[in-house]
């Protein structure tokens, strides 16, 4: 969680290069915000090149966004489009389907970026709180608990309609990791630094200071914080 800006994205990106390139294992990328294209760029920006697993069929999209677009391209093969992600049962199977298909029980990871746009593309269609929440848990369910694979899910803070379903996934999920710039840097210096920390992770043992990091090629790297008297 955390505001616009804050490096949501680009923490998901290095724990999906991190799981496919480390450990070896299949992932899913579930992009709602951007088109695929954009999170592949994004990715090699940082220096976390996404190619190579996406040829060898590691790592796929559940293409969320494209169906806003007028393309009438077929998707390349690591891409599975979803025709209306406003039908969130649908895209559970959709999900689930994939996940069957690459095998992920025990091993592997699926990401979604972001449950706030998911919570935009129901609120036309019928109640967004319960649905979205609904959805959320029955992923918890199926994914995490019963085939003990993470899901990573990035959610924006900031928008005054959702306060109340911010309250609600405290209760829905097994963790919470805050993203913000550091307040103090900002007051002193205008210098907009990133920092982290753990709210929450149920049935694990973690630290809860804030902590400075850096985006690196080779990954997110904790810094030091500078401190008031500026060193």
């Amino acid at each position: 969680m955390g505001e616009t800006g804050t490096a949501k994205s680009s923490v998901m990106l290095d724990l999906l290069h991190k799981i496919l390139s480390i450990r070896k294992e299949p992932c899913i990328f579930v992009n709602v915000d951007d088109p695929y294209l954009s999170i592949e760029q994004h990715a090699a920006t940082l220096g976390w090149d996404m190619a190579g697993f996406e040829d060898a069929a590691q790592l796929k999209f559940l293409d969320c966004f494209s169906f806003r677009m007028d393309s009438k391209e077929a998707p390349p093969s690591h891409v599975v489009s979803v025709s209306n992600p406003k039908d969130l049962r649908s895209l559970t199977s959709s999900l689930f389907g994939l996940i069957d298909e690459l095998k992920m029980v025990g091993r592997g990871a699926v990401f979604v970026d972001s449950l706030t746009e998911m919570f935009t593309l129901v609120s036309e269609t019928g109640p967004l709180l319960y649905q979205v929440i609904d959805t959320v848990k029955a992923w918890r369910a199926r994914g995490p608990k019963e085939r003990y694979i993470p899901f990573f899910c990035s959610h924006h803070l900031g928008i005054d309609q959702y306060k109340e379903l911010e309250a609600l996934l405290l209760y829905a999920v097994d963790g919470i990791i805050d993203l913000r710039f550091d307040p103090d840097l900002f007051d002193r210096k205008q210098v907009l630094s990133h920092q982290m920390r753990i709210r929450h992770m149920k049935g694990v043992a973690h630290e809860t200071r804030w902590a400075s990091m850096a985006i690196t090629p080779d990954g997110i790297r904790e810094v030091e914080t500078l401190g008031k008297n500026g060193k």
